[in-house]
């Protein structure tokens, strides 16, 4: 005896008659990828002014402005920045290297994506802004204790290892950090050894 096929339904758009992707879905495939691409089951995307982008910027709607992608959208921070400088950008504010609107990155001086107030941006060429991106993970790293600061220097448990300072392991260093030991004495304090007796 063969087996009863099951139906899937239909698409629960209005006036739509198509089959549901798959039985536990609402849309067709049709209507899906609209709203998978505009959050909206509707044909004609009508955008929003706007967005979070995936890396924390916000992208704001503006098709005829000079930045803008083909899509019509543009970074609000570049945005906000080529309007308060007159669409001029000249050189970098760090460095002062010459610099154009296809190579510089703008800057959030506070490094709050979100803040983009033209007090808060600045133009800078790319190796200044990677720059600053690396200085960055490194107050976030020893912010997460990544990096320990001692005898002058400051360097990661497996740096410090390496330079043959210290008596103990990386894994050891961060148990020591882990139960709230300074710096120098996770690095410095007598390697106890446990043994059967």
């Amino acid at each position: 005896m063969a087996k009863k096929r099951k139906t899937i339904g239909i698409c629960t758009v209005e006036g739509c008659v198509k089959s549901k992707r798959s039985s536990g879905a609402k849309y067709c495939e049709m209507h899906y990828m609209r709203f998978y691409r505009n959050g909206s089951t509707n044909k004609k995307w009508v955008p929003s002014e706007r967005l979070n982008h995936s890396q924390g910027y916000v992208i704001v709607y503006a098709p005829e402005h000079p930045l803008a992608q083909s899509n019509g959208r543009v970074f609000e921070h570049r945005k906000v920045y080529y309007d308060s400088v007159n669409s001029t950008v000249e050189s970098c504010s760090m460095c002062e290297v010459p610099i154009s609107w296809k190579t510089c990155h703008i800057d959030h001086i506070n490094d709050i994506k979100t803040d983009n107030r033209p007090e808060n941006l600045r133009a800078t060429c790319p190796k200044c802004n990677r720059g600053r991106g690396a200085e960055k993970m490194k107050r976030f790293q020893r912010l997460r204790g990544n990096q320990l600061t001692a005898l002058g220097m400051t360097l990661s448990p497996a740096q410090w290892v390496e330079s043959g300072l210290v008596q103990v392991t990386g894994a050891t260093i961060r148990r020591r950090l882990k139960l709230g030991t300074s710096d120098f004495d996770a690095l410095f304090a007598e390697k106890v050894t446990h043994k059967n007796g």
